[in-house]
């Protein structure tokens, strides 16, 4: 098993879980500038149901290659580290893989403008911190299209699934690994990217005096 495997099942998958999601070009293929207007909202927030689809394509790829085991939750305050900004989820899938010395991976679907399940906020461990939220904003001036979302969703999941997340936090801050380089909220006067990595691999040494989320890999 390795990530292109899972990669190819979640495309599979989502020939049938997207298929009342349809994709969307990038509205400014050659880096035009967005105007003013696009800035003040989204013209059309249902399009972003195509992360659900997608997150549902993972649930159906993890459990049925035998990783994980797919849990239909409640939606409840309780499942997480901190309370998504996002305001309360509509329903809440938890995928708690096999392996022992992995970490559950949680999707709260969630409201996006008034349209049910057109954000989803991905979370890790138990309770889960939060890991990522797409869209993260869904002006029209931040649309990339829909290919490069489904993109950062899938890297999001596989952060997790492969056992490369880390995510710590500090009285100023916290931080999180990701496929693309450390994510991180919060006050950083002082920190470098030395720092970050130094933080991140005494987390996996299990020498960190801060709160850390971090497990091995799914397979």
């Amino acid at each position: 098993m390795d990530s292109s495997v899972l990669r190819a099942a979640v495309r599979d998958a989502f020939k049938i879980t997207g298929q009342t999601t349809p994709a969307w070009a990038d509205p400014r293929p050659n880096g035009e500038v967005p105007s003013e207007a696009e800035f003040e909202g989204c013209e059309d927030p249902e399009k972003f149901r195509i992360i659900a689809a997608r997150a549902e394509a993972w649930v159906t790829a993890l459990t049925q290659t035998g990783l994980a085991e797919a849990e239909r939750l409640e939606a409840s305050d309780d499942l997480w580290k901190e309370v998504p900004e996002t305001g309360p989820a509509i329903r809440v899938v938890r995928l708690r893989p096999q392996r022992e010395s992995a970490i559950p991976l949680i999707f709260g679907f969630c409201w996006l403008q008034g349209e049910p399940e057109a954000r989803v906020v991905l979370g890790a461990g138990e309770p889960a911190a939060v890991v990522g939220i797409l869209p993260l904003c869904e002006c029209d001036a931040c649309d990339v299209g829909s290919n490069l979302l489904l993109e950062d969703f899938d890297d999001a999941v596989l952060n997790v699934v492969t056992g490369q997340l880390v995510h710590v936090t500090t009285e100023r801050f916290v931080a999180h690994t990701s496929l693309q380089g450390p994510v991180v909220a919060g006050e950083l006067s002082g920190m470098t990217t030395a720092s970050f990595e130094q933080m991140f691999a005494d987390a996996r040494a299990g020498k960190s005096q801060y709160p850390v989320v971090y497990g091995s890999r799914w397979w």
